[in-house]
């Protein structure tokens, strides 16, 4: 387990309330580390599948060690506020983990409307952007008392694979990446490290309703797709994470770290 426990602020996780996210947690607030998870505030539908609310969360004997927060990350204004109050009931925050995002498709893009590819760039693009515009002006004020200011983003192999069928998704994960490269670029000035993980299929609710887009009987299914030959669980994703968040990878910014059992090979 990577080693979280520093001289650090907060850290906040988007999209904390299950899988990744709530992984990312557990495996901070048991290393010390004084935890927010932002998620939606009541249970949501969207996309087809139910989305991670703050009121169905749980994570164990930690409960008690993981601060709540409710709000809808496509709504700028309402993350901005949020992490102002982040700010001012947990004081500094020095790390960002986003882990927020959805997936739409059983289409070709030929038969993809333009709607459905905005609710793609909406849900995972624009969620990127609203967390970096609300947080990192706040991150900044706080670089100076921290040596390992990060910030870690969720992306998919899907950003550098092509899969057929889930053509928006893809593009937006694309887009993502474009963007976080950008944004290393220009906050290495502020010693803020920026970095993301790309999984591969990855055990929850996001890759059962990728099984009802295939049309599979079993998320099983997908394991011949990778090197490995099997799925990848959540806390190893969040294992990844929690070492770019540790001062053990305070050289690396601008990274594409691949977890996904060989599924880009």
């Amino acid at each position: 387990m990577s080693d979280l426990t520093t001289d650090q602020g907060c850290l906040v996780v988007l999209g904390g309330a299950r899988g990744i996210g709530a992984e990312v947690a557990k495996i901070a607030a048991s290393s010390g580390r004084r935890c927010a998870v932002v998620d939606f505030s009541e249970v949501t539908m969207r996309f087809g599948y139910q989305m991670g609310d703050i009121k169905s969360a749980t994570y164990g004997d930690l409960e008690e060690k993981i601060s709540r927060y409710g709000a809808d990350a496509t709504n700028g204004a309402d993350l901005a506020r949020i992490a102002t109050q982040i700010q001012d009931d947990m004081g500094p925050i020095d790390q960002l983990a986003i882990t927020a995002g959805a997936i739409l498709g059983g289409k070709s893009l030929v038969e993809t409307s333009t709607q459905e590819l905005l609710s793609m760039i909406d849900a995972n693009l624009v969620v990127l952007h609203n967390a970096i515009t609300s947080f990192i002006p706040l991150m900044k004020e706080t670089k100076e008392r921290s040596s390992s200011a990060s910030i870690v983003a969720v992306v998919s192999v899907a950003a550098s694979k092509a899969l057929g069928g889930i053509g928006a998704y893809c593009a937006a994960k694309g887009a993502m990446v474009a963007y976080l490269r950008t944004l290393a670029l220009e906050l290495a000035p502020d010693q803020i490290n920026v970095n993301w993980v790309c999984p591969g299929s990855t055990r929850g609710a996001m890759l059962d309703q990728s099984a009802v887009l295939y049309g599979l009987s079993d998320v099983e299914e997908f394991s011949i797709h990778h090197a490995l030959g099997r799925l990848i669980n959540p806390k190893e994703i969040a294992e990844a994470i929690s070492f770019l968040l540790s001062p053990a990878a305070s050289a690396i910014t601008g990274a594409e770290i691949f977890v996904d059992a060989g599924m880009h090979l």
